[in-house]
């Protein structure tokens, strides 16, 4: 309605983390280019199983991937993740936590 087109990247892969690191690192157009990460935080991140287990794994190499393509990580928690088709009426809450190297 607002005459607003958007652009995707679709990559597929096995292994999470790569698809992550690469999809952090083509994303944008031309110089315009996003300046963080959204991902969720994972529902069974505290369990013990496998899958638990792979779970803090991918969150941690995400936040990582962020970091190193010097992006800032925000880690949605919540009920559910929304689908595409989902419009949402609400505000997020963002905290932002910043580390001050230069003596401020």
């Amino acid at each position: 309605s607002f005459g607003i087109r958007g652009f995707s990247e679709v990559l597929c892969s096995n292994n999470f983390q790569l698809c992550f690191s690469h999809a952090t690192q083509i994303s944008g157009l031309g110089p315009v280019k996003p300046n963080c990460i959204l991902v969720q935080y994972p529902d069974n991140c505290l369990d013990n199983s496998p899958d638990g287990i792979r779970a803090r794994s991918n969150l941690v190499g995400s936040i990582q991937s962020s970091v190193v393509c010097d992006k800032s990580a925000l880690v949605a928690m919540g009920e559910s993740w929304p689908s595409a088709e989902d419009r949402l009426e609400t505000t997020i809450d963002i905290w932002w936590v910043a580390a001050s190297f230069a003596g401020g």
